[in-house]
């Protein structure tokens, strides 16, 4: 087979054949599946192709297919849950070996997904569509797919990283990214990894990124966490303990905030008083730093919330406004909440 060929015009040959026949048609594109295993366009061919084959399956196979699909799901999400279990008895081979042979399956799987029309992520979430639908710059047709890659890529990170191999903890970080752009749990991840090994100012600069898509109060405290650490390190201490009280509203239990309050008292010998709201946002605007969980964040799941209340749905309206009061504390929110229970449908 000639490999001079484009992508556009090998895709415009296979289309410019279809008969609008299903049965014709199915044959045809599965035929076509086997011809182009062995081409350089390879991946993202069959990639098309498949997109191609589900357009026309008869609905029935189309539910058969999705019911294959959430088992893989399934049996990705069992791969990190074993993981973690050898993670607690601190078995990390183990626990590298079990993410390790499911991962390089489901990369077989996933080759070349995406194309020149589709791109193709992992969305675990509702509010991670509702990020991509906002923050999303590609001007294609999106698609996701129920498989949990973001968890398991992150969860395989933190394993090499045990492994003390981090430039594979990375490597598998951007693998994750490519799956779910807008997960602040990798972008924190990879923050405090680059941070640790490879220039502390990633640290900083990976976590106001994560900032941006944290919709759960835990990880815009780790965000704060982050930069308070960060802060404390540049010896701008008043600043540091500003962001570690930050941390401590959004999860007051967090371990980095308490010791980093420690440290920054046992460096001032307690000299260095807790900034007030206004001084804190004065040292924050000289860093171009944010205080608090991303405005946008708020602004969409409040947005969202109060369109699904409006329709009387129930289920979404909770887990949107929930993510709004969770980042907010507002009483008006957590009235409709309430309402909510008294509801009958």
């Amino acid at each position: 087979m000639p490999h001079s060929k484009k992508f556009e015009q090998i895709m415009r040959e296979i289309t410019g054949a279809l008969t609008g026949d299903s049965k014709h048609d199915i044959e045809y594109l599965n035929r076509m599946v086997q011809e182009y295993q062995e081409h350089p366009m390879g991946d993202a061919i069959i990639k098309e192709l498949s997109r191609l084959l589900y357009n026309i399956l008869p609905d029935g196979d189309k539910d058969n297919l999705k019911k294959a699909v959430q088992q893989e799901g399934a049996r990705l999400q069992l791969a990190v849950q074993t993981a973690m279990y050898h993670m607690k008895q601190q078995k990390y081979l183990q626990a590298r070996e079990v993410l390790s042979k499911e991962l390089k399956r489901y990369e077989r799987m996933y080759a070349g997904s995406g194309s020149s029309r589709v791109a193709i992520y992992c969305m675990e979430e509702p509010f991670d569509r509702t990020l991509y639908s906002f923050y999303g710059k590609e001007k294609k047709e999106f698609q996701t797919v129920e498989v949990p890659f973001a968890m398991a890529y992150y969860t395989y990170a933190i394993v090499m990283e045990r492994l003390n191999q981090a430039e594979a903890a990375r490597k598998v970080l951007d693998k994750g990214l490519r799956w779910n752009p807008f997960s602040a749990p990798l972008h924190l991840q990879r923050a405090e990894l680059l941070g640790e090994h490879v220039d502390e100012l990633a640290l900083l600069e990976g976590s106001k990124t994560a900032l941006l898509y944290a919709y759960k109060a835990p990880l815009v405290a780790r965000c704060f966490a982050n930069f308070g650490k960060y802060y404390l390190n540049q010896d701008k201490d008043e600043l540091a303990i500003g962001c570690f009280m930050v941390c401590q509203q959004y999860d007051e239990n967090n371990e980095s905030a308490m010791k980093g309050l420690r440290t920054a008292y046992d460096k001032t010998k307690g000299e260095v008083i807790p900034p007030s709201i206004e001084r804190l946002k004065e040292l924050a605007a000289a860093e171009e730093l944010p205080i608090g969980a991303n405005g946008d964040v708020v602004g969409l799941a409040y947005t969202y919330g109060r369109h699904f209340f409006n329709e009387k749905q129930k289920e979404p309206t909770r887990y949107f406004l929930s993510i709004a009061y969770d980042l907010t504390w507002d009483k008006e929110v957590e009235k409709v909440l309430k309402s909510l229970e008294d509801r009958k449908n």
